[in-house]
């Protein structure tokens, strides 16, 4: 009894060690993309391609939150997508008539096409480029975004919709600050 019992004991510890070296490999990770993302931004790199990444992630994110993948397009929620995503990504509100597809897939290529012209707009408004170039630094550099993300990250363990939705309201108010005058 006393052999079972500890064979028992032995093989939890094994997994709990085993889930442990899992998590510090994740985290591992994790730190390094947040430390190559902060060398990018000390060493003056443009952080442009990271700008359009997180539009489009910030995009499909608040699609994929608010609709989902079997529903008809009449059935989507299109306040809740609204109030997500505009006050980040200020877009025209997205109603069913400005809805050119009525996919889910093409709605969200719709609208990081929308977003990345609108940044593209705002881009043009700098008569020097590399005024931009320093904000997106600027706003990276100060961690409204690496560290609010790494930071969350290391908090949600799982990728649930609660997850995901926490995960990018804690960032969104940060991610794109140029689109906003």
């Amino acid at each position: 009894a006393i052999e079972s019992a500890q064979k028992k004991i032995e093989n939890n510890n094994f997994g709990i060690r085993k889930n442990l070296l899992e998590y510090d490999r994740v985290m591992s990770e994790q730190r390094e993309i947040i430390y190559d993302e902060r060398r990018r931004v000390l060493n003056g790199e443009s952080m442009r391609d990271s700008i359009y990444k997180m539009i489009e992630d910030i995009t499909e994110n608040c699609v994929d939150i608010c609709i989902n993948d079997d529903s008809i397009a009449e059935d989507w929620n299109y306040s809740e997508l609204n109030s997500l995503l505009l006050p980040t990504i200020p877009l025209e509100p997205i109603t069913p008539e400005r809805v050119k597809k009525p996919k889910k897939n093409s709605l969200k290529q719709q609208l990081k096409e929308e977003a990345v012209k609108l940044y593209e707009s705002k881009e043009a408004e700098f008569p020097d480029p590399e005024n931009i170039r320093e904000i997106e630094r600027l706003s990276t550099e100060s961690g409204w975004i690496i560290s609010t993300i790494w930071i969350i990250s290391v908090r949600v363990s799982d990728s649930s919709l609660m997850d995901r939705r926490i995960l990018w309201l804690s960032t969104r108010s940060a991610v794109i600050p140029c689109l906003r005058r």
